[in-house]
């Protein structure tokens, strides 16, 4: 979700998880240094205020029979301990979870990837934790947060109040745990980062549990949880040994669009869509088949749901560098849809989309790349793009916008299945006649050096070796719904 290309491989976080504490659950009170007497203290939580002083109000009973109101800062309250003497179930970070514990939590891990660079992802936050508080099933979430530190402060607000809502039902329905470095300054991490972040603590709680995952500016229809928890079920009754589904029937947002008729910044409302409100006409498409999101490119990681033991082995043989990467989630998606056999497809049977998604249509980005709009598609000119301005005929947006479309095909297909990044570099050469030109080579061969030199020898030859195994089994016949090779070394959903 960051800006930029590329983002320094961040060491190890200093961020602890913390499970987010509940409405009417009892704590701790710690380090308080106006009322000392107070530490050691139990009280329960009412709710958590955000507005202007970020604390949560605890009420503190009395020796009286009465009962005091206080509103103490996150780090002045701790959760107590878990009861079970349990440690590998990640009690540690948990706690006594016992009095609203639900097995479904267990089923599916939600991982949100949490990056608060403005405003606006602010709102869009606030509409995406809502659509999480909405769900008809109940699951655990996990966010991880990264930004600029007052968007930041924003961010834990929203997660924090929906933890600790003032309708216990409404608070109790998921765990919600988040990963925040306790700094003052702004940070910066990238999507694949937060979800190796995330899945370390995840592991740690069940590993055993498949993932689904969530962008920070979009939105969960509320029978998404609930419908690939049943989904989860069927998996193990009639795919036992299969590791992914996916279901992405969504609603798209044309940012351009939006843009044009709403105003620049525009943010909808999770009751917009649930609502069928009539400002949404021409500006959302509804991608319902898969094949109509094969047209609009809109195939993406988050259409499925994937084991933990798939997104383990991949942040394991993917080099820090590549986890830094923009581009991280295509070599990821690439790795989903290797699998055979494929992943079944899941849709569900009243409603047409269960995510509704930010997104620039393919031909808007088309345009943008060849207008060299940077900022719209998230890239940012390179000290080497300037060197090789100075040294060639092109502008250094335009040898940047290159270098985005090399990036994204090698990134996708270094060390994977045989023939890919051949046939991927083929398909480059078709989007810009500059890529058979002496730039577009030179850029390829650079590129090419850079990337290689993040695998070892041994690294790289377990990526081909996992890449081949997820490919390992012989395709059945073709089957509305599933994917299938079509020969060019994308595979994509066959449709009859």
């Amino acid at each position: 979700d960051a800006s930029s290309r590329d983002i320094a491989a961040a060491p190890s976080s200093a961020a602890v998880p913390e499970r987010l504490a509940t409405t009417g659950e009892t704590v701790m009170i710690q380090g308080l240094v106006s009322s000392p007497s107070l530490n050691g203290k139990k009280g329960t939580i009412a709710a958590y205020v955000s507005r202007d002083i970020h604390r949560y109000k605890v009420n503190l009973p009395l020796g009286d029979g009465t009962t005091k109101i206080l509103a103490l800062k996150p780090e002045n309250i701790s959760l107590l301990e878990s009861k079970d003497g349990n440690e590998n179930n990640g009690a540690s970070v948990r706690g006594n979870d016992a009095f609203y514990y639900h097995k479904d939590w267990e089923v599916t891990h939600v991982f949100i990837p949490c990056h608060m660079g403005n405003k606006r992802r602010c709102d869009q936050f606030h509409q995406c934790v809502k659509s999480l508080s909405m769900q008809t099933g109940r699951c655990r979430i996990f966010v991880a947060v990264s930004g600029i530190a007052r968007f930041r402060q924003h961010a834990m607000d929203t997660l924090r109040m929906a933890a600790a809502h003032r309708s216990m039902i409404m608070a109790r329905k998921h765990q919600w745990i988040v990963l925040d470095d306790k700094t003052d300054g702004d940070t910066q991490k990238s999507q694949f980062q937060h979800l190796k972040s995330l899945l370390s603590v995840s592991l740690e709680i069940n590993p055993s549990a498949w993932l689904m995952f969530l962008d920070n500016d979009d939105m969960f229809h509320p029978s998404r949880v609930e419908f690939f928890q049943e989904n989860v079920k069927k998996m193990k009754e009639k795919y036992p040994t299969r590791k992914a589904f996916c279901s992405s029937a969504k609603a798209l947002i044309n940012e351009v669009m939006a843009s044009s008729r709403c105003g620049p910044g525009i943010v909808f409302q999770i009751d917009s869509f649930l609502n069928g409100d009539s400002t949404l006409n021409d500006i959302v498409e509804i991608s319902t088949t898969v094949k109509e999101n094969q047209e609009n490119d809109t195939m993406e990681h988050f259409d499925f749901c994937v084991h933990s033991d798939i997104l383990k082995t991949f942040v394991q043989l993917t080099p820090d560098e590549i986890i830094a990467h923009q581009f991280c989630d295509l070599r990821f998606l690439d790795a989903i849809i290797t699998m055979t056999p494929p992943p079944p497809y899941f849709q569900h049977p009243h409603e047409k989309y269960l995510y509704m998604h930010y997104c620039v249509r393919q031909e808007d980005r088309s345009i943008m790349l060849m207008e060299q709009n940077l900022e719209k598609i998230k890239v940012t000119i390179s000290d080497e793009d300037i060197d090789l301005e100075e040294e060639t005929d092109y502008s250094a947006a335009k040898i940047c916008a290159l270098r985005k479309g090399v990036e994204e095909c090698i990134i996708q297909t270094l060390y994977t299945v045989e023939g890919n990044i051949e046939r991927s570099r083929d398909e480059l050469r078709t989007t810009d006649e500059a890529h058979n030109h002496d730039i577009g080579k030179l850029l390829w061969k650079s590129t090419m050096a850079k990337f290689k030199s993040y695998f070892s020898d041994e690294l790289a030859i377990k990526n081909k070796k996992w890449w081949k195994k997820l490919d390992s089994q012989p395709a059945k016949p073709k089957k509305m719904g599933e994917f299938v090779d079509r020969g060019n070394g994308i595979r994509v959903m066959h449709l009859n």
